[in-house]
């Protein structure tokens, strides 16, 4: 935890946030805080790397891999029902990149309705 009492994956999500602002709008108060979320964000990664544990999107795409594997699902039948394109969702299994609320909240209603059981966003996110 950090001094403020986030979790590396509310940090992240804070920061995937903040990277939707246009930085050139932001005034000097906030490009320091995003700035210090930055930082405090590569050192949860670089920590959770160091023990061993996979980084929040990493860990994500970890989830979503494990639930496609027990649908009996391939990548491209994850995009078929998701309606994402295939590098969408390999880029979120494999690579660990973020992905929204919207995109896990489409990864949960597609598990839910083949595992005939409610998946949600918070099982997905951990």
């Amino acid at each position: 935890m950090n001094p403020k009492g986030k979790t590396s994956a509310q940090l992240y999500e804070h920061l995937d946030l903040m990277e939707l602002e246009n930085r050139c709008f932001l005034d000097k108060e906030n490009r320091m805080e995003l700035a210090r979320l930055e930082t405090q964000f590569k050192l949860a990664k670089l920590k959770a790397k160091a023990n061993g544990k996979p980084s929040a999107p990493q860990a994500v795409g970890e989830r979503i891999d494990a639930l496609r594997n027990e649908c009996g699902w391939s990548f491209d039948k994850l995009a078929a029902k998701t309606g994402f394109d295939k590098k969408l969702v390999l880029g979120h299994i494999k690579k660990g990149k973020g992905a929204t609320l919207r995109t896990l909240k489409m990864y949960a209603d597609a598990f839910s309705k083949e595992l005939k059981r409610i998946i949600s966003v918070a099982d997905i996110k951990g």
